[in-house]
């Protein structure tokens, strides 16, 4: 399965998470990434990335979409986005919340089917996010 890897964010951070991401995996080609300023029309956000993807379908059999913050017009608008696809038969996924290590996995393990993917995708980022005792005890 070839997997299109959407990123949607505010601004700078979903440029900053591709920049990441292409430190580790030079090759990938496969990320759209759309930095969201304040005050974007959600519409037009909609529009624009719903026809990007669009042209892209042809080439990929599922989408993923990556959000930063739940509730905020980057995520609403991956979520209706990822609804839509879903509701035209295109196997797709969308996560909020998105740090380094789910992009990273998203990357590494983006032929493998669907539900596979999620659980690796959700994994990368449980994993990522620790505490570290630093108290020098």
């Amino acid at each position: 399965m070839k997997t299109l890897i959407v990123v949607i964010a505010h601004v700078p951070l979903a440029s900053a998470l591709k920049e990441v991401a292409l430190h580790v995996f030079a090759q990938a080609k496969d990320i759209l990434v759309y930095d969201v300023a304040a005050d974007e029309d959600p519409e037009q956000l909609q529009q624009k990335l719903n026809a990007d993807i669009q042209e892209q379908l042809s080439t990929y059999q599922q989408v993923i979409i990556f959000s930063d913050l739940i509730g905020a017009t980057p995520a609403n608008t991956g979520f209706k986005i990822a609804q839509a696809l879903n509701h035209q038969q295109v196997s797709s996924e969308f996560f909020g919340g998105t740090n380094v290590c789910m992009l990273l996995n998203a990357i590494r393990y983006n032929d493998l089917p669907l539900q596979e993917l999620k659980t690796k995708i959700l994994e990368g980022g449980q994993k990522g996010l620790q505490s570290i005792d630093c108290s020098c005890q």
